[in-house]
């Protein structure tokens, strides 16, 4: 009866503190260059002229 009980608490605190191996997530906080905002920029534009003209991957038109 009490493997019944125990069962599920393990999971339950295996579920709530994750698997990851307790490695943090590195945040970039250094600023962009300005090269790297043009290149930005430029794939957003292409982005939004494929999506405003209806294609996908590959140039074909939506149905």
């Amino acid at each position: 009866m009490r493997r019944l009980i125990l069962i599920p608490v393990v999971a339950a605190v295996v579920l709530a503190t994750g698997c990851s191996g307790g490695n943090k997530t590195e945040l970039n906080d250094r600023q962009m260059t300005e090269e790297e905002k043009a290149k930005m920029k430029a794939e957003d534009s292409q982005v939004e002229d494929e999506e405003s003209q209806g294609k996908v991957k590959g140039g074909k038109k939506a149905k």
